[in-house]
């Protein structure tokens, strides 16, 4: 089962969840201010994150916020704000879910079972091939059902083996290179990372870097949300500060590139932009 991070400052709100998930046979870890659930995550990297508003040391959106600059896990937040524009900054600044106080214990478990469900669906839709270091997402290998090169398109891409280290390279670092990778694949999407190529029904893609980055990211996680600040800092290093038109332009002109495929990315209101499959 999963592994689960709650970070709630109210321990005895904290020791009935942990009693709850732990019944349903995951493995739980509790934090009871925010520099500990900070320390927590770095640690114990958490399939999921239970995450409360209100905390000592730091609070959950500043811990949320922080998160979101390196991992992926979805972290679903707890609070007593019921204001829609506390909901609409939660989800803003990367949380996956959000459940008003008072709430009961069965919804939270139906929420917890919903979302380790769609991560795992997610990791179904092809078979896994190695951990990437975000949270535990995972490389995906291509799918069976995989589109064929449509015969109306331009010839399909021959991709040359890599070559082979040149005669300046040591033994030691000769054993280490990698030889191959399995691409991501969804429908007639092809991303091959390890030589940073895209293609389409068998045809290269010309995509600028931050375009493939912004692919990589998404396709790698199909159905996750990710904000523009999220995207942002991820890939640009940028503050959140007026820069959120830097993400959509870059957004609009890849999908244009992607054609009927681009629709598998959309606009999540108030969040930022998810992958469908």
């Amino acid at each position: 089962m999963a592994a689960i991070l709650v970070v709630e400052d109210e321990v005895d709100l904290c020791n009935l969840i942990r009693t709850k998930l732990e019944a349903e046979g995951h493995s739980v870890f509790q934090a009871f201010d925010g520099p500990t659930a900070l320390s927590l995550v770095e640690v114990h990297r958490p399939h999921l994150v239970i995450l409360d508003w209100m905390l000592p040391g730091l609070d959950g959106l500043a811990i949320c916020r922080q998160l979101r600059q390196n991992y992926v896990m979805p972290i679903i937040m707890l609070t007593a704000r019921t204001e829609e524009i506390d909901r609409v900054l939660g989800l803003e600044v990367g949380a996956d879910d959000y459940i008003s106080k008072p709430f009961s214990i069965r919804e939270l478990l139906a929420r917890v079972r919903a979302i380790l469900r769609r991560v795992e669906l997610d990791s179904r839709s092809s078979s896994p091939v190695s951990n990437r270091t975000n949270g535990g997402a995972q490389f995906i290998a291509p799918s069976k059902d995989a589109s064929p090169p449509h015969p109306g398109r331009a010839k399909e891409l021959i991709r040359p083996p890599l070559r082979a280290p040149t005669e300046d390279v040591s033994a030691g670092e000769q054993s280490s290179l990698p030889t191959t990778s399995a691409p991501i694949v969804r429908g007639a999407l092809c991303i091959y990372e390890l030589e940073r190529v895209v293609t389409l029904e068998g045809v290269e893609l010309d995509l600028t870097p931050k375009e493939y980055e912004l692919l990589v990211l998404l396709a790698s996680h199909p159905g996750r949300a990710f904000s523009r600040e999220f995207l942002l800092q991820h890939l640009w290093g940028y503050d959140y500060d007026g820069f959120d038109r830097t993400v959509d332009s870059h957004m609009t002109r890849l999908r244009k590139k992607l054609g009927t495929v681009g629709e598998k990315i959309v606009t999540v209101w108030g969040v930022g932009y998810r992958f469908v499959v």
